[in-house]
């Protein structure tokens, strides 16, 4: 007797984004309706609370053909010294990686 099988699909090839929450995924679904894009917004890569867990998601995406890019608030690395250090490593890991952009993009809407 086996446990309980999981349903695993494959990955499409594509741009994942992984958002830290509902405004990240909000705004992209804005993003999308505003210039009518051909894209789906999956609220599962929205719920990522941690930089810790952003790095599993990333885990998990890269053993598919797929681009990655992660959208967080960078503000909390500033006062608080383990997501520094986190956000730090998660450059180091992954910044060489030709799948997850390693650049530091600021993103201003007026």
């Amino acid at each position: 007797m086996g446990g309980r099988r999981q349903n695993t699909r494959d990955l499409k090839p594509g741009i994942y984004i992984i958002g830290e929450g509902i405004t990240e995924q909000y705004y992209f679904s804005h993003l999308r309706e505003l210039y009518k894009l051909n894209c789906k917004i999956r609220p599962r890569l929205f719920k990522i609370t941690s930089i810790k867990e952003m790095e599993t998601k990333i885990e998990d995406l890269l053993s598919g053909d797929v681009f990655i890019i992660c959208v967080f608030d960078a503000d909390v690395s500033q006062y608080n010294a383990v997501e520094r250090e986190r956000l730090e490593n998660l450059y180091k890991n992954y910044g060489e990686h030709e799948n997850v952009p390693s650049k530091n993009y600021v993103l201003t809407i007026n």
